[in-house]
């Protein structure tokens, strides 16, 4: 049987009861959902940061969901591969983030990205771009867009020098707005 978790991921001695997942905009921030799942396939992005693709039976979806091992410390990346197959209990939140697709400034793309990818959907916003610092670690920094209304759009992005060159400069940035799923505790459901 598997057990529900307490803040540190230690089991606190009930099997946790199937919630169905929610679009995220129904979900107060931070609070955490519980799930079962068919882990699918376990992939490494940056060190701590792992990929899950876990499949949702009860809802017939498969969806991805982000762990960070340094703060997850109750599993390490081989335990979650040996799952691959298995169904696992999981405690996660979601939040909707920007993410950042390109910055343009003079008619110059800084990011390299594929223009096809800047397509009628993506979003924009133009501003004044804010960027405090070039990201040293393996977790993203914050860059921000100030429009001239003064409202403040956030995007967690490794920020580089380039950047930093640019900072206070009024910039166009194209952003998808997405749902970040992020495991907070993980165990094996039995």
């Amino acid at each position: 049987m598997s057990r529900p978790f307490d803040r540190q991921g230690r089991g606190i001695g009930q099997q946790p009861a199937p919630i169905a997942r929610f679009a995220a905009d129904t979900i107060p921030a931070d609070e955490e959902i519980s799930g079962t799942g068919i882990l699918k396939q376990v992939n490494d992005t940056d060190f701590p940061i792992v990929i899950l693709t876990i499949e949702l039976p009860e809802n017939k979806l498969t969806d991805q969901f982000t762990i960070n091992l340094e703060d997850v410390t109750t599993v390490q990346k081989n335990t979650l591969t040996q799952l691959v197959g298995k169904t696992i209990s999981f405690l996660y939140v979601t939040e909707q983030t920007n993410a950042l697709l390109e910055i343009e400034v003079g008619g110059r793309f800084l990011l390299d990205a594929d223009i096809n990818v800047l397509k009628g959907t993506t979003s924009k916003v133009t501003g004044e771009l804010g960027a405090d610092e070039v990201t040293t670690g393996d977790v993203p920094g914050l860059i921000t867009i100030t429009a001239a209304d003064g409202e403040v759009t956030e995007f967690p992005f490794f920020v580089t020098s380039e950047l930093l060159e640019v900072n206070g400069t009024t910039v166009t940035a194209f952003y998808e707005e997405r749902t970040r799923n992020t495991v907070k505790a993980v165990s094996l459901a039995k």
